[in-house]
């Protein structure tokens, strides 16, 4: 496809053309990864470089909205271009896509604080490849239509449950909770329409997003399991040492969000607090679902020290509030 028809394409679609730089010490990796993006409408391979020296030196004298770097590399490799880019912050408008053929959680974890959006391990499928750069392009296009804050929040609470951040399920999941806030969506209705949405956003299927969700509570699990086993016990989930379901997780998300919004004021925006206020709803409605299908109050008994403690909270945070205004009055 010529870049002029590419364009008409992209035009008739209502979307902007992505510009792609690719950094890879071989040939053929640059050529294989042009190829595949070649055939899509909104993606454009504007830039290329052969290492990390160059691809700075790109970066510097041309804009480009996402960047596919081949982690190990002579001269100047992934981590040190990353690293670099980091602190001259040349990446404030540029997403990253790290490439690796070696699964070293260090490394990994390193290229992710340097500022790497998502990780992708060698050999994978073009497919894989463009629903990636569409999720990231999805949050680049929605920046001005998406409260910053809400998403702010929603993807600290997935991050501080130990979630990890470079799969797709974390992503997943905050495009769902996001999506079930801003259209107060039940989140029971998980498989009727909250998995068809984001498989929708994602060009994907819903049962892949099932699945990559799953998949990135297990890695939780096994990765993080004493943060998001104190999370679980923070929210008192019915046994902590246990793997939650999606839905489980979905819903406990919420509830703290909303606790954390209307008795510690961490989200101090009237346009959130609408939204937040219906995961009260969710939580306590999964309480009754979990009393009326155990026919036994023990599993509202068990949520009685969380209430104990949303009540504390909402006491001391109407204390500072009321001294706060008092101040700022005096």
């Amino acid at each position: 496809m010529s870049v002029q028809a590419r364009s008409k394409e992209v035009v008739a679609m209502g979307k902007k053309i992505k510009h792609v730089m690719v950094v890879d010490d071989s040939r053929f990796g640059l050529k294989k990864l042009s190829e595949m993006l070649d055939s899509v409408a909104d993606f454009k391979v504007t830039a290329k470089a052969k290492d990390g020296y160059e691809a700075l030196a790109i970066l510097k004298r041309q804009h480009v909205d996402i960047i596919l770097l081949d982690l190990f590399m002579p001269k100047c490799d992934g981590l040190g271009f990353l690293e670099q880019a980091y602190f001259d912050k040349l990446l404030n408008n540029t997403k990253v896509i790290v490439l690796s053929e070696i699964q070293d959680e260090n490394v990994i974890e390193q290229a992710l604080n340097w500022g790497a959006k998502f990780v992708l391990f060698k050999p994978f499928t073009s497919q894989i490849l463009i629903e990636r750069l569409r999720i990231l392009t999805f949050e680049r296009d929605n920046e001005v239509n998406q409260h910053p804050t809400l998403q702010t929040h929603v993807s600290k609470h997935l991050m501080d449950s130990g979630l990890p951040s470079h799969t797709f399920g974390y992503q997943y999941f905050r495009l769902a909770i996001e999506h079930i806030l801003n259209e107060s969506i039940e989140v029971f209705s998980i498989t009727k329409s909250i998995y068809p949405y984001v498989a929708e956003v994602c060009k994907t299927s819903s049962g892949n997003v099932d699945k990559a969700m799953r998949h990135s509570l297990t890695l939780a699990y096994e990765q993080n399991k004493t943060r998001l086993t104190a999370f679980l016990t923070s929210m008192n989930y019915k046994d902590p040492h246990r793997k939650p379901s999606n839905s489980e997780y979905i819903g406990m998300i919420l509830e703290r969000m909303w606790f954390l919004n209307h008795f510690v004021g961490l989200i101090p925006h009237e346009s959130d607090s609408g939204f937040v206020d219906m995961a009260a709803g969710i939580g306590v409605a999964g309480v009754m679902r979990d009393v009326f299908g155990a026919g036994s109050v023990d599993p509202l008994i068990a949520t009685l020290p969380t209430l104990g403690l949303v009540i504390l909270g909402g006491i001391i945070g109407g204390f500072l509030a009321a001294k706060v205004e008092e101040s700022m009055e005096g």
